[in-house]
């Protein structure tokens, strides 16, 4: 890497500043916005989505940002609120492309949901309407932008995880949950891709046991589709 002589900055430092300025931009823009037409669920995405960019452009960003998003809680949350939470959270942390290391090779789990259904809402549901709809729009099974085809883009097999040791074939109502996500990033043996995983359990997957148990079964429930 090509460095500048003693007293000034190197090239990667130049780099570093602008992406900063770049990211203390986005930052601005948002508190703009904060008075114009978009939501505050949409800023908090944004936000969230511009802090793991930025930790997946440069490590330096990993320092002083956030390691984590702030965690949302949402009451009486509908099958069509479900399936939003789920793709947002795709979304928000790079929809399987990016390695956001905050600590070398270690796989990351980050809890950004905790929801309490409105009514019952089956795995199979949910799943059936991941498969035809796109934000909220019915679409073909096959539209490569459905829900379900939108989590599957960035991702080797299966990328919608429902712990099968604290989840049966439904979501209760009124009992609480978390959305996780599971940012893979290449340990020995582990081919499991990024994933979003549905539990009662916040501690869904972590610590070192887990980690290596996860290497022969990922603890997700295998999830059949049966078209309507």
């Amino acid at each position: 890497m090509l460095c500048l002589n003693k007293g000034k900055l190197s090239t990667r430092t130049l780099v570093e500043l602008i992406l900063l300025s770049a990211f203390l931009l986005i930052v601005v823009i948002l508190f703009i916005s904060v008075k114009t037409q978009f939501s505050p669920e949409f800023l908090k995405q944004y936000a969230c989505w511009a802090n793991n960019a930025m930790k997946a452009t440069s490590s330096v960003f990993r320092y002083f940002l956030p390691e984590e998003c702030p965690m949302q809680e949402k009451m009486d949350v509908t099958l069509e609120e479900l399936a939003s939470m789920i793709r947002s959270v795709w979304w928000m942390y790079g929809r399987g492309k990016w390695d956001l290391a905050w600590r070398g090779g270690v796989d990351g789990l980050y809890v950004h949901y905790i929801f309490y259904p409105k009514e019952d809402i089956k795995i199979s549901d949910l799943v059936v309407y991941l498969k035809t709809h796109s934000n909220g729009e019915i679409v073909d099974v096959t539209d490569p932008e459905s829900d379900w085809n939108y989590l599957q883009a960035g991702s080797v097999g299966t990328t919608l995880c429902i712990d099968k040791k604290t989840i049966g074939n439904e979501l209760k109502k009124g009992e609480r949950y978390f959305i996780i996500f599971y940012d893979s990033r290449g340990m020995v043996f582990d081919s499991k891709e990024d994933r979003v995983a549905i539990s009662k359990n916040i501690n869904f997957g972590q610590g070192f046991i887990q980690r290596i148990i996860r290497i022969f079964d990922d603890g997700c429930k295998e999830i059949i589709f049966y078209q309507k």
